[in-house]
């Protein structure tokens, strides 16, 4: 299951990012 693993971790990091993103707009 490293697999999905793998995918999790990317959809945090993405999702992290994105809301960096919306805070710096914000900001």
């Amino acid at each position: 299951h490293a697999e999905g693993v793998n995918l999790s971790g990317d959809f945090q990091e993405k999702g992290i990012n994105h809301a960096k993103a919306l805070l710096a707009q914000v900001a």
